[in-house]
């Protein structure tokens, strides 16, 4: 009888513990509303990616705009939900349009940093290079920067289009460290592709700094670049041969004094943050600076 007993207060302490653990799962994994994905291929690249979506809280109700500026990010596993958040958050004060935010990812990228590096080498870098960013492995796959480019305007930009409206008069870039040195390049390569540019820690030290040529180049044949470029960096980022403050203040200055016709680019650099630790306050500016003008009818709000 006493065995029974034990055995009774056992199953019922099981099931209570059972109980426990089911209530706090009830709820399932928690999902980022009003978002979606969907996947596009390039053939030329030999890539499928994981194209992240989060649509704006007026999208499909009775006071949505005839069209939303878009909004198009590298990284996607840690830039996405920050940036799908800060846009929202300030749109929802007036601080910002509201628009449609695209994170372009690699399926089975997140956690998996070897291919998390060998993808972001390829196709962040506008040219090849041997040496350099995560090592000769990672850098035998780089240069891939303008097949990736045209994926972004022949593939990726069309679809989205054609799935969303969208003013395609309104398209904003940002992009982190090697992220970050292809939305310069970008700029430098397509301009008319996107109005806005949000630059975060640009690995401008690649391949013997080409990034300044390559500009230069691009002067020669244009005076007239109406865009809203901003860019930041952390000051924890001025160590050893790369110092990336000096280096971006070298290449605002250095843009800056062709004076472009139209160009507005800033740059700010962020006490204590490191090259890890720089993207949500680089982005939250950045995004913010170049959203300059007032919106019309909005009185921005002090929450």
């Amino acid at each position: 009888m006493r065995s029974l007993l034990v055995l009774l207060g056992l199953s019922v302490a099981v099931a209570v513990l059972a109980g426990c653990s089911n209530e706090r799962r009830t709820g399932g994994a928690f999902e980022l509303p009003n978002t979606e994905t969907f996947e596009l291929r390039s053939r030329a690249i030999g890539q499928t990616y994981d194209i992240r979506v989060a649509l704006p809280d007026s999208y499909d109700t009775d006071e949505a705009p005839e069209s939303y500026p878009l909004l198009v990010l590298l990284d996607a596993d840690y830039s996405f939900a920050i940036a799908r958040n800060v846009t929202q958050h300030l749109a929802q004060r007036g601080q910002l349009p509201e628009m449609i935010v695209v994170a372009i990812a690699y399926p089975d990228a997140e956690g998996n940093q070897e291919l998390y590096r060998m993808t972001r080498s390829r196709d962040y870098t506008p040219i090849f290079h041997p040496t350099g960013g995560y090592g000769s492995e990672f850098q035998a796959n780089s240069g891939g920067g303008p097949a990736f480019l045209s994926f972004i305007a022949d593939r990726l930009l069309p679809e989205l289009e054609r799935r969303y409206p969208i003013d395609d008069e309104d398209r904003t870039l940002s992009g982190h460290s090697f992220g970050g040195l292809f939305t310069t390049w970008a700029l430098f390569t397509q301009p008319d592709l996107f109005a806005r540019w949000v630059i975060i820690s640009p690995s401008y030290w690649y391949a013997g700094e080409f990034i300044f040529d390559y500009e230069a180049s691009f002067a020669l044949t244009t005076t007239a670049l109406p865009e809203a470029v901003s860019a930041s960096v952390g000051s924890y980022e001025a160590n050893g041969n790369q110092d990336m403050v000096a280096l971006l203040n070298r290449f605002v200055a250095q843009t800056n004094e062709r004076g472009y016709e139209g160009l507005v680019f800033d740059s700010y650099t962020f006490a204590d943050d490191t090259h890890a630790s720089i993207w949500p306050a680089g982005f939250s500016r950045g995004i913010r600076s170049v959203f300059r003008e007032p919106l019309p009818g909005v009185e921005p709000t002090s929450e």
